[in-house]
């Protein structure tokens, strides 16, 4: 019961705090997308590097505390960006375009996330 406990608490964390945060800054501003040099992040890429976080830490240590917190703020994270992503217009050729141009940083990306996770697997067994 601790476990889900911990886990629901963090899931709901960042819908909270995130929902009353630009709820009080779109007052003060039009846009609150952080972008740095023309790319831009959401809270939904932030969600998915705590769950990679997550995973790293069920794969070599099982389920503790950072575990389940990052698990479950990570997915709130995702969550609380996924249908509006959903609701966002479809632009096509343009998202066509764009989801093919990406083959080669995906790949980069997927290589990344291979080595970090063969890297732990190393670290744990000869540490």
């Amino acid at each position: 019961m601790r476990n889900v406990l911990i886990f629901v608490i963090a899931l709901l964390g960042p819908l909270v705090v995130i929902r009353v945060a630009i709820h009080l800054l779109m007052k003060r501003a039009h846009d609150i997308t952080v972008a740095i040099q023309g790319v831009r992040f959401h809270h939904l890429h932030l969600g998915v590097l705590l769950i990679f976080a997550a995973s790293l830490l069920f794969l070599f240590t099982g389920i503790n505390i950072f575990s389940l917190g990052f698990l479950g703020i990570g997915l709130g994270l995702v969550l609380d960006e996924f249908i509006p992503s959903v609701l966002i217009p479809h632009q096509e050729p343009l998202s066509t375009k764009i989801y093919l141009s990406s083959l080669r940083g995906t790949i980069i990306l997927f290589i990344a996330v291979v080595i970090v996770v063969l890297a732990f697997f190393l670290a744990f067994k000869y540490l």
